[in-house]
């Protein structure tokens, strides 16, 4: 994803300033509610939800070995929006 080849490249110049931003960014997305009105005539298959990328976008930069150090303070409540999201019933 280049979110993460980007916020990897940065880290060859200064410590990992876009990294802490880029996840309280991710956790403003991922916590907001999902609009449903939108998704009502569509096939949950083709669904685009924004909190789903956010999510998606967060596990990417959690795995990448390179950007451990500077995510490693997002994991916990990392895991508490994960846990939340196995409650929502979308």
């Amino acid at each position: 994803m280049m979110l993460v080849a980007i916020l990897v490249a940065e880290l060859e110049f200064k410590p990992a300033v876009l990294t802490d931003y880029a996840l309280q960014q991710l956790f403003d997305v991922a916590n907001r509610p999902i609009d449903r009105a939108g998704l009502l005539d569509i096939e949950p298959s083709k669904w685009d939800i924004p909190q789903v990328h956010a999510m998606n976008a967060m596990r990417l930069i959690f795995t990448e070995s390179r950007l451990a150090q500077g995510s490693w303070a997002s994991i916990e409540p990392a895991f508490e929006l994960a846990i939340k999201g196995f409650s929502n019933d979308m």
